[in-house]
């Protein structure tokens, strides 16, 4: 598979995620209302915004715009630099980044529980919460995100 075919299909790929992931938060979760579900969700987020990044590297890859590393922490620092020729925002790239670092933290962790409508992850002196808003608004910005890309590429 050409790189640029391979980028493409992943950017399809995130996009069926984010659409997995809209469907578990307002469908699935109303119905169930199991909080355990929220970070389920948001690991389908997590792996739609993978995915939307290494399209886009892919990408511009393909056209000689940039290099790609083997590296992660290099790669997610260009998507950082062009990111702005896909109108992604600073504070959708913070968003991503929080994203990352709650699925980290997750998986690292050694007790998680749920409380009160929320998620909570401990991780040493540190707790963090996943609630349903939280959820919607990772939600939401993502699929403004994979939508901006979708546009630009259409246009090229």
């Amino acid at each position: 598979m050409e790189l640029r075919e391979k980028a493409i299909e992943n950017l399809k790929n995130a996009r069926k995620k984010i659409d997995f992931a809209d469907h578990m938060t307002y469908i699935t979760f109303p119905i169930i209302k199991e909080n355990r579900l929220l970070i389920k969700i948001l690991l389908e987020i997590h792996k739609a915004l993978s995915l939307f990044i290494s399209g886009i590297l892919q990408y511009e890859n393909y056209y000689k715009r940039i290099r790609l590393y083997k590296e992660h922490d290099n790669n997610f620092k260009t998507f950082i630099r062009i990111s702005a020729k896909y109108d992604i925002s600073e504070q959708e790239i913070n968003k991503i980044k929080e994203i990352f670092l709650i699925v980290k933290k997750h998986k690292s962790s050694a007790f998680e529980f749920t409380k009160s409508g929320k998620f909570i992850i401990m991780l040493n002196s540190q707790t963090i919460s996943v609630s349903l808003e939280k959820i919607k608004e990772y939600l939401n910005s993502s699929k403004n995100i994979i939508k901006k890309v979708e546009n630009k590429i259409k246009e090229t």
